[in-house]
């Protein structure tokens, strides 16, 4: 997994094998949350084709329903601590650069 884009207090996108990841953090009045997610078909296809727009679109779109939508599509503490470790790596190439 590596990232591919990044909306600093917002979301890191990321993609392993041709599939996006995006990691959206979520502000639910006094608590906050983090939503990872493998996106849709739909949702890869609009990022691709409109870039960062529509990443903070759908990160929108996912924040805002968030406790409805994370039980069917958060991806778990498994698939957090790889996105984890691709933020570290890219942190770390960012900082060796």
């Amino acid at each position: 997994m590596r990232i591919v884009d990044h909306q600093p207090s917002s979301w890191f996108l990321a993609e392993e094998d041709g599939a996006l990841f995006l990691d959206v953090n979520c502000s639910q009045g006094p608590s906050g949350f983090s939503l990872l997610t493998r996106l849709t078909d739909d949702e890869r296809v609009r990022i691709v084709r409109e870039g960062r727009s529509a990443t903070d679109a759908i990160a929108r779109h996912l924040e805002h329903h968030a406790t409805t939508l994370f039980a069917e599509r958060d991806l778990g503490p498994d698939w957090q601590a790889r996105l984890s470790a691709a933020v570290t790596d890219w942190q770390a190439a960012k900082r060796s650069t």
